[in-house]
């Protein structure tokens, strides 16, 4: 078994999608299960909000509950731009593991995500001066890696702008070294590994002609990048969050209101997307509150119309979501596209959940035909 320890869903779903790709077998879970069979298990510990030191609390738990189980290999899969306390939950893994030193490389070369310098850039340019700067949550004012960090003994985080870095870092792994970072390392990792002939597994299906897709936007940071207008050029109806529902108080008639109208045109259009919004809550509301709001009205949707497929943009919202509909355990299917996982619940007539990261757009391979 080949552990990953992501800090939340999407993470743990692009990982999994990874090591699918690759011929291997993966699971993702919620819980640890020590029995399970996949090739590759990623567990999600949805720390990625939590302070420091309860995310390493939580973290460190988890990875002793893995360390017992003798996996052969361990990966800790961070954010692609270090959002979340990263530093903390890496040294809770490699204490877990009795590892002295962390090999960090969050960089996706092939998402044009690079570290050059110790600056971080996307797309050619600063990260600061991206629409990741206004995060709600973890705004990225600096560019500068060390700074993203904070002060990290025993984390090396090394320029990385190509694909072949990775594999070159990936080459001299050691086994004192716990590797960590976003998917393209991990990828780097599988392929200079050791292990049978990749298993062949079908290509992704795109869902049939009339059956239904939910779409579920809960990143701010989606919202900032014009994804409404990326769903209205598909004329696919948009029901953003009723400000009701930004207090404290459940408003159930305004959810259940909110919910009816996404199930109405999922059964007229074929498709939907429910999304938060980019609208500025409340002082006393919380990221999260807005999150449980959003998938108290999925539940609802799902209650009502049989979905095909569910797409979850933003890690929070994907556990959130899942944990609502009270599913632990997900089979990687083969993904529609880059950075998306495809899970398959593991018990139930569930829909296949499509998740991805907030900070990437859907593809367009990713729409369902006409």
């Amino acid at each position: 078994m080949i552990a990953v320890i992501a800090d939340d869903l999407s993470g743990a779903a692009e990982i999994a999608n990874a090591a699918l790709l690759a011929g291997l077998s993966a699971e993702v879970h919620l819980r640890f299960r020590a029995e399970a069979r996949a090739d590759v298990i990623c567990v999600d510990t949805a720390s990625r909000s939590l302070p420091a030191e309860a995310a390493a609390a939580r973290v460190g738990e988890v990875a002793r509950a893995i360390a017992a189980a003798s996996p052969v290999f361990v990966y800790k899969k961070c954010d692609s731009v270090l959002r979340g306390s990263v530093a903390a939950e890496c040294l809770a893994v490699a204490r877990a593991f009795g590892k002295k030193q962390i090999l960090l490389l969050p960089a996706n070369p092939s998402r044009r995500r690079i570290i050059r310098a110790g600056y971080y850039f996307v797309d050619g340019v600063l990260l600061s001066q991206t629409a990741l700067a206004c995060d709600p949550e973890h705004p990225r004012h600096t560019s500068h890696v060390a700074e993203l960090l904070g002060p990290t003994p025993g984390i090396l985080t090394p320029d990385a702008a190509f694909g072949e870095d990775l594999v070159r870092f990936a080459l001299k792994l050691d086994a004192h070294t716990l590797p960590a970072g976003a998917v393209d390392f991990f990828k780097a990792l599988l392929a200079t590994m050791p292990r049978h002939p990749a298993k062949p597994h079908p290509g992704h299906h795109a869902a049939a002609s009339g059956e239904k897709s939910l779409y579920v936007c809960g990143s701010n940071a989606a919202w900032l990048c014009d994804r409404a207008g990326q769903f209205a050029a598909r004329r696919i109806p948009i029901f953003p969050m009723p400000r009701a529902l930004f207090g404290r108080d459940l408003r159930e008639d305004i959810l259940g209101r909110w919910a009816g109208f996404a199930a109405a045109a999922l059964r007229g259009h074929g498709a939907a997307l429910l999304a938060i919004g980019g609208e500025e809550p409340a002082p006393e509301t919380t990221p999260a509150l807005l999150t449980l709001r959003l998938a108290q009205a999925v539940e609802l949707v799902l209650e009502q119309v049989p979905v095909a497929r569910v797409f979850l943009e933003g890690g929070a919202t994907a556990t959130a979501v899942v944990r609502q509909l009270a599913l632990e355990e997900f089979q990687a299917e083969p993904s529609p596209g880059p950075g998306i996982g495809a899970l398959r619940p593991g018990a139930g007539e569930a829909p296949l959940f499509l998740i991805k990261p907030g900070s990437y757009p859907w593809p367009d391979s990713v729409w369902q035909p006409k």
